[in-house]
């Protein structure tokens, strides 16, 4: 028996074969990249792409001669097409340059001289397209990139894509966070998966006051935020009357397609209030954290007195946990809605329950022109209890003013409300596109409460959990 090696590349081998005559046997360990170069694949700022120079270790075992067929190709998982770019390229090591972004499987198959025995590997690559909205555009919208769908199945199939950005945190003394990434790809035959370091494709972190929590990030790595990898069902179902699930605490209702987290529910509630690490706590009425249950006496982050609950220009902040999420989305996004009416919407997210979400506005009698979706939601009609104002001094107002999200009702089933104007949509904040049709189902954003979806119609997947975070330090970046 006898072994040869062939290092033609960087890395690991391994193989253990023997030699019967003439036959000679191949086993590849993996692809390499050359120079340690990352996964992902940047877009220039004249629209072309970074080129990745890819390379195979392999050991080979027996007497016959060494020369091999390189076979590659190439599985683009945005059309689901293989390509066979290197089918003329016999020759070693090859050279891959994508043309759009998306998601790329290279393969070789490696082919002894007289083609008796093969092996093949494949490798993953990221193409990446840059979606950072900077600050002199002028109106900055974080779905820009987003695709608009005449698909009316609620299907996650056509949005598969790569995204980077960049992102500056400018109350941390500007902090840059250089290629943030989502990817949305197809996880298996029921679900499509968003993964995705949840920073956002904008700056953040721009009011007056600082957010009190900084960011988190990954182990190691001070320019990436805490990776976490939702799955979303590719045929959503409701779940029927009765059977809404309400949100809570211990979980995140929605990822948009920017890779941030959407959530109406603060963390701060009247009268709990939690212990920062210098030993301070929040004076009665301006509590941010700590409320983890449900409770009536919830602020509303978008009531304009709540001014001890800080965010950002995009309604955003940083929860107890360090992630960045949105409460509301920017009013810029609403002016672009309200000043292009023909736009069609366009998928921007999807709920944890699999049902998408779709820009600010319906469609108006199945036509191109579209108008705001109204939300169902008002103020309740009346007082607080002289008891419950009591209690609670510092409560801004005797009227149910908005200052926390029980001051809502939902039109069809509080007759406490006072406002009888026309809505649209549900108390999950959503409807079904077409009336019989429950597969057509989808949530809508709102400048006015609850905002985004407020319950779910379906049943919740387990990855949406909080403590369902991932615990890699490492993201496909760095894989």
């Amino acid at each position: 028996m006898r072994l040869k090696k062939l290092s033609l590349g960087i890395g690991s081998i391994a193989l253990f074969g023997c030699d019967f005559s003439e036959r000679v046997e191949v086993k590849i360990d993996s692809i390499q990249l050359d120079n340690n170069a990352s996964v992902f694949i940047l877009e220039n700022e004249t629209g072309g792409w970074e080129s990745r120079v890819l390379s195979i270790n392999f050991e080979k075992f027996g007497d016959g001669e060494d020369n091999f067929d390189y076979v590659w190709r190439v599985e683009d998982s945005l059309t689901n097409r293989v390509t066979n770019v290197f089918q003329d390229i016999l020759a070693y090591p090859a050279n891959f340059t994508p043309n759009t972004s998306g998601i790329y499987t290279v393969t070789v198959r490696v082919n002894d001289n007289s083609s008796k025995t093969n092996d093949e590997a494949s490798i993953k690559l990221y193409a990446a397209k840059n979606i950072t909205q900077t600050s002199n555009e002028e109106i900055i919208n974080p779905f820009a990139f987003a695709l608009t769908t005449t698909d009316d199945k609620n299907t996650c199939d056509n949005l598969f894509n790569v995204y980077t950005a960049q992102s500056t945190n400018v109350g941390s003394n500007n902090v840059i966070y250089e290629n943030s990434y989502t990817i949305i790809d197809r996880l298996d035959e029921n679900y499509c998966q968003i993964d995705t370091d949840q920073l956002p494709n904008h700056a953040m972190n721009d009011s007056d006051e600082s957010f009190d929590i900084e960011v988190s990030y990954d182990i190691g790595n001070s320019r990436r935020g805490a990776r976490k990898v939702f799955s979303i069902p590719r045929n959503p179902t409701m779940s029927g009357e009765g059977s809404l699930t309400e949100l809570n605490p211990d979980f995140v209702p929605a990822i948009m397609l920017n890779g941030v987290v959407f959530n109406p529910l603060s963390e701060g509630c009247y009268g709990i209030a939690s212990t920062y690490s210098n030993g301070d706590m929040d004076e009665e009425g301006e509590e941010q954290y700590g409320c983890n249950s449900a409770n009536e006496w919830r602020y509303n982050f978008n009531y304009a007195n709540n001014t001890h609950l800080k965010q950002d220009s995009f309604y955003g902040h940083v929860t107890s946990d360090g992630v960045y999420q949105y409460h509301r989305l920017a009013d810029s996004f609403f002016e672009l809605c309200i000043n292009n009416p023909e736009m069609a919407s366009q998928v921007i997210g999807y709920a944890a329950d699999g049902f998408p979400i779709y820009g600010c506005l319906v469609d108006e009698s199945n036509s191109d022109k579209g108008r705001l979706a109204r939300s169902g939601y008002a103020l309740r009609s009346g007082e607080r209890s002289s008891e419950e104002l009591s209690s609670r001094p510092n409560v801004k107002s005797s009227e149910y003013d908005g200052q926390f999200i029980s001051d809502y009702g939902h039109r069809s089933e509080d007759e406490s409300s006072n406002d009888t104007n026309a809505y649209d949509l549900d108390r999950c904040n959503g409807m079904k596109f077409y009336e019989n049709d429950e597969s057509s189902y989808r949530y809508y954003m709102t400048p006015d409460f609850p905002y985004g979806p407020y319950c779910l119609v379906g049943a919740k997947d387990e990855s949406f959990n909080k403590d369902n975070a991932t615990n890699e330090e490492t993201s496909p970046s760095d894989e």
